[in-house]
């Protein structure tokens, strides 16, 4: 719209001919010129002021110093009638130098600004004062030191006045020069102010002569300028139109508005800024028309390119004739395409957020904020609908060995291997969800029944325990499935979540079951090893841990030649705990690395106490060691530290590492390799309950294997296949250069035939059972020796600590078997 403003006339152009402008400048150059003296004037007034400033601060100077010398020629003459001492002369002296040096704003000082007949006055007389007596003078000297002094300090006294003299005289001859020359810039100043004003009216009045010329050219030039206004204004109309479009359209993209919304926009800006007849977009399989149901079919007067994105390319075409399309229109088209193109990457942004945002980085599987979400919404339908719900928490076992074995990068394949046999085994409608490391969740909606869940657990179990090949490697893993059901009192996601998670605990906890459905009891179970693994985690600091041995013996002969060391936890007020019953909770929770470590600390130096006192010296001591305390980085230093310093030889000590984590723990035979070479022995524990083959054990890091106790109680049974096995141990063994002990033996029958296949070491209750340390001391003071009585029940060395075991041959232990140790 045009306002009142624009519809005004301009005014008329001030326009001068030559002679008006050579006038001008004659008045210009006057009123520069008039400046100028002006800032002359000014210049001379404040060098006057400046000058004045300076000379007043001279005299001043100039009146002090004629003042300092009249005081040294007064204190000079009362000295000579005796009024006071010398001292008084020398100060005025002093003062009178002090304002010498005084500089005053001139920059001279003071005794420069005197003449030489003062200075030659000044130093006679100070040469005179300087022979004069100190103190009061003396009345007979009065009259000779007079005539010294007097004359002299006459002759200062005339020249101070006629310094006093000469500087009033040149001050007065300065001023009066000073203000001539200002008096005579004024006048000048005057005169050319006088001629400025009158060129000016001259000026003045030439000019306004030609306004009502130059006003009626100007008239004519308006409604000219009018015209290219109101094209001007229509143009500005059509960018602001273009600009508040495109500004809402990006405030859409940037707020994530619908997608097929705001390309529907888009194209409408395009044929409206454009003043196209009907404007198509086709991308894909989007297709857009503005105004809705216009014939497009002619050819178009524009087409722009959209560049690929994630619905393909495709096009921005214009109807009409292409002559019709300015410059501002092909701008706004192009502007409305790029709009297009970053409308498209805005959404696929926006969807790859998303993905990322509800989906696992790793596996591509859903994360739990997804799992929770679908878990709430699948909960309604459950209730609704009166289907069952099944929630899956399962749990990798052995996981984190095998990733400290292979690498983190060999265990983020198996995750991605293990995730897609996940997603292969369940059914569309559930989802596989991954919680972090090794835990992953399925929710299983809408079930026929329950027993498709525990049939799909099973499924679930089957696929994620078959060997993984990584790198071209095998490993073997193992899956713990804990299992619960959504029913009327389930009150939301995050319960039936922790429901999952406490049956798969407890599945961890049980033997050859690696599947838990949840029950109520099970939460009591939970928290009762929960309350177990808190007090795990004081139970050294408060010296509630004892280390017990069971001596290895000579079969023939019960000659003790070595001790196991087994452990126990001593809770006050409670029963005492065997390993079976922590020793696994330690192993999860990383305790094992701290607990091991005192166990090794406690066997070395009590076997180095007992050879001290002449005791055990030529026994071993084994102590069982977990497989996370040999991978800690420094071990095999750790132990050889530890003997050096209790002053053991390494051939004292053996090492026991279960048969599965030997044949796991390939990262860490150069640990066991330099234990070794240092003289430890390595012994292969639990033997014949694990899956190592005769070509592992020809290579595996080992000096001494023991057999399993299951094997020396199937003898007493009289098998005679498990004879030939034992039989076939053995020799393997002496084959091997292998030390063979045999664990668990129970009963004379046991022990002969043991012998009788040719096995000579071993142990079990039959010898003697674990004990504490004192009890253990008191069988070697006592020889050494574990006795068997001939009817085959246990005597050993009499031990208060010791309870009594069976008093049949043929009844065995229920004991906690004394094998499982750290």
């Amino acid at each position: 719209m045009i306002t009142d403003r624009w519809l005004t006339p301009p005014g008329p152009r001030l326009t001068l001919n030559r002679g008006q402008q050579i006038v001008a400048a004659v008045l210009v150059l006057l009123l520069i010129s008039l400046v100028a003296i002006g800032f002359q004037s000014s210049a001379d007034q404040n060098a006057y002021s400046q000058h004045s400033a300076r000379s007043e601060a001279a005299s001043t100077n100039t009146f002090f110093t004629v003042r300092d010398s009249l005081t040294y020629i007064d204190r000079a003459q009362q000295y000579l009638l005796g009024a006071v001492p010398r001292r008084d002369v020398q100060l005025a002296r002093a003062m009178l130098a002090q304002r010498l040096r005084v500089i005053a704003a001139n920059g001279v000082t003071a005794a420069d600004s005197t003449g030489p007949d003062y200075r030659t006055a000044l130093t006679a007389l100070d040469a005179v004062i300087a022979q004069a007596p100190p103190g009061l003078l003396p009345a007979n000297q009065r009259t000779r030191w007079a005539d010294a002094i007097l004359p002299r300090s006459e002759a200062l006294s005339e020249r101070a006045h006629e310094l006093a003299a000469d500087n009033q005289a040149e001050q007065h001859r300065l001023n009066r020069l000073a203000e001539r020359n200002l008096l005579r810039g004024r006048v000048v100043q005057l005169a050319m102010l006088i001629s400025a004003l009158i060129l000016a009216g001259i000026l003045l009045w030439w000019v306004a002569a030609n306004v009502v010329r130059q006003y009626r050219t100007a008239r004519r030039a308006f409604d000219e300028e009018r015209q290219a206004l109101r094209q001007t204004e229509s143009r500005l109309d059509r960018i602001s139109a273009l600009e508040r479009g495109q500004a809402q359209i990006l405030e859409r993209i940037a707020t994530a508005g619908p997608v097929s919304s705001v390309l529907r926009q888009i194209v409408q800006l395009a044929a409206e800024v454009s003043g196209a007849p009907a404007v198509r977009m086709s991308i894909g399989r989007r297709t857009v028309i503005y105004p809705p149901g216009a014939d497009v079919s002619g050819t178009p007067a524009w087409t722009g390119v959209v560049t690929d994105n994630a619905d393909g390319a495709g096009t921005l075409a214009v109807s009409g004739d292409a002559e019709s399309l300015d410059e501002l229109a092909v701008t706004a088209l192009v502007r409305c395409r790029d709009l297009v193109t970053l409308s498209l990457e805005r959404d696929a942004s926006a969807r790859r957020l998303s993905y990322q945002a509800s989906h696992d980085a790793l596996t591509g599987l859903a994360n739990r904020s997804l799992l929770l979400t679908r878990l709430s919404k699948s909960l309604v339908l459950s209730r609704r609908r009166g289907t069952p719900l099944a929630l899956l928490f399962c749990d990798l076992d052995r996981f984190k060995m095998v990733n400290d074995s292979i690498g983190h990068a060999g265990g983020d394949q198996l995750l991605i291997e293990a995730a897609r046999r996940l997603s292969g085994t369940v059914r569309e409608s559930d989802t596989v969800a991954r919680l972090g490391g090794d835990e992953f969740v399925v929710l299983c909606p809408e079930l026929p029944d329950r027993s498709h869940a525990i049939a799909l657990a099973e499924r679930i179990r089957a696929a994620l325990s078959a060997p993984y090949t990584i790198d071209g490697k095998e490993a073997f893993v193992d899956a713990c499935i804990g299992i619960t059901f959504a029913d009327e009192s389930t009150v939301s996601g995050h319960e039936l979540m922790r429901e999952a998670d406490v049956a798969m605990y407890r599945a961890k906890l049980t033997d050859g079951d690696h599947i838990n459905v949840f029950d109520s009891l099970l939460e009591a179970e939970v928290a009762q090893r929960l309350d177990l693994d808190a007090a795990l985690r004081h139970a050294v600091e408060r010296d509630e841990l004892r280390v017990s041995a069971q001596p290895i013996v000579m079969l023939n002969t019960g000659v003790i030649t070595g001790f196991e060391m087994l452990l126990q936890w001593h809770r006050p007020g409670q029963p005492v705990l065997y390993p079976g019953s922590f020793i696994p909770l330690a192993e999860d929770n990383g305790l094992i690395v701290e607990i091991g470590r005192w166990v090794l600390y406690e066997t070395v130096q009590t076997l180095a106490r007992w050879r001290a006192d002449g005791l055990a010296l030529d026994l071993t001591m084994s102590v069982n060691v977990s497989p996370r305390q040999v991978r800690e980085a420094g071990f095999a230093d750790e132990v050889l530290d530890l003997l050096d310093a209790a002053g053991l030889p390494p051939e004292a000590l053996i090492i026991e590492l279960t048969e599965h984590a030997l044949v796991d723990l390939r990262v860490a035979h150069p640990t066991l390799a330099r234990l070794r070479e240092a003289g430890v022995s390595v012994s292969l524990d639990d033997f014949g309950t694990g899956y190592s083959s005769l070509t592992q054990l020809r290579t595996l890091p080992v000096d001494q294997i023991k057999l399993d106790r299951s094997f020396a109680a199937a003898l007493d049974q009289g098998d005679a296949k498990q004879r030939a096995v034992v039989q076939s141990v053995v020799a393997l063994a002496s084959a091997l250069s292998l030390d063979l002990v045999v664990e668990g033996i129970e009963t004379l029958a046991e022990r002969d035939t043991l012998l009788d296949l040719g096995a000579d070491k071993g142990q079990g209750f039959l010898y003697h059972q674990p004990v504490l340390w004192d009890a253990a001391r008191a069988t070697l003071e006592s020889g050494g020796v574990c006795a068997v009585p001939a009817d085959g029940g246990y005597t050993g060395l009499a031990s208060s600590d010791a309870p009594s075991p069976s008093a049949s041959t043929n009844l065995r232990s229920h004991r906690p078997s004394p094998s499982v140790s750290t």
